[in-house]
Parts: C-alpha cells; structure tokens; sequence
C-alpha cells in the first residue's frame, strides 16, 4: 500500500517548522513521501494572502534539498476557493482506494477541523497526523472527539522537536526589519528579500 503524507496551508512564508513536522511523519509513519499542498484562494484568512506564483516558487525552493517532498499544484490551478476534501477525493482517485493518505497539520488546526468544508468525509478520507504543540489542552481534543465521534480511531498525535514558528510571526520580523535567519532555508530567506516581500504589508 502506497503511503502518502499531505501537508497544506499559505505557506506565506514556508518555513522549518513546515519542514520539521513532515520530516518526522515521513519518518516515524514510513511514508513514502510527503506531498506540499499550497492553498489557492484560503479561507479563514484575515488579510490578503501574498500570490500563489510567489508562495510555489518558495515552497519549491523549500523542499528541493529533499527528495521525499514533492509540491503539487492542485488547489492553486483549481477554481474557487481551497477545500481540503476536495484535494483527499482527487489524490484517492489517481492513487486508489488502497493508497493510505496522512493528513498533516498543527493542534489548532485540528482542534478546528469541525469548521472545515464535510469534516466527517475528511475523517474517512484519510489519517490525520497532529503535531503537538506544548502546552496542548487535552479537554479541547475530548470537545473535537465529542463533535466528531469518528475521528477517535482516525488520529495520530506525532511528537515532534518542539518548534515555536508561525509565518505570521516570520511576516511581522521582515516587517520590522529583524533578522529571519534560520527561521526559513536560506533559498527562502533570499527569495523574500530579492522580492522584497512581507515589507509593508499587514502581517497579520
């Protein structure tokens, strides 16, 4: 059986804490790779998300030292906004019904996933892979568990190096003008400032 790890988001920027996560899924879940979603048209989003052309050629230049990730175009070429479901229907219809799909994504997220666009048909489209965040606050998973009965046996919580890194956070430094060194790949890091991005936006 094929197993295929699935990480989206803006990536606005992509940054190690992306990196670090699917890394330990790949490893610790015997994935044969890890597939980059970068989101079209995001929802949940209050501000304007940097264009998608921007975000693929970072997220491109974020995974190229690493031959198990791969980056798909799916959800920036199809029209309207980006739902997740709709990318785990695509990928088990090229990979089959045999194929195992693992979801990955942060504790906020997850503990989000009720707001999502057929959350049960999430559930039974794939396995989510949580990534731990300290400080987790086990009531709110037994609330998601409440919400979403069939996820109880549908979910992995991966401990990962503990990596306090947001793009929110990566946008608001080159705003600032503070350094970003080591929070991205040094590629990243070069492409923001050549482009001259996240300058004067609102980085929140």
């Amino acid at each position: 059986m094929t197993r295929l790890g699935l990480i989206g988001g803006t990536f606005d920027p992509p940054h190690i804490g992306h990196l670090i996560i699917s890394q330990e899924a790949l490893a610790k879940l015997d994935l044969e790779k890890v597939i980059f979603v970068p989101a079209g048209r995001p929802l949940f989003k209050g501000r304007v998300v940097t264009d998608a052309t921007l975000r693929w050629e970072m997220l491109n230049l974020a995974v190229s030292s690493n031959p198990n990730f791969i980056c798909t175009r799916k959800e920036i070429d199809r029209e309207g906004p980006s739902y997740t479901v709709d990318t785990l229907k695509t990928l088990e219809r090229e990979h089959g019904h045999n194929s195992g799909i693992y979801l990955i994504m942060g504790m906020d997220a997850f503990l989000d996933l009720k707001r999502w666009k057929e959350p049960e048909e999430i559930i039974s489209l794939c396995h989510i892979v949580v990534a731990k965040r300290p400080g987790y606050e086990r009531s709110k998973v037994a609330d998601l568990e409440k919400a979403l009965p069939a996820i109880r046996a549908r979910y992995t919580l991966l401990d990962t190096p503990l990596v306090d890194i947001s793009s929110t956070s990566i946008r608001r430094r080159v705003k600032e003008g503070i350094s970003i060194k080591y929070l991205v790949p040094e590629t990243v890091e070069k492409f923001i400032e050549d482009k001259g991005l996240y300058r004067g936006q609102n980085s929140g």
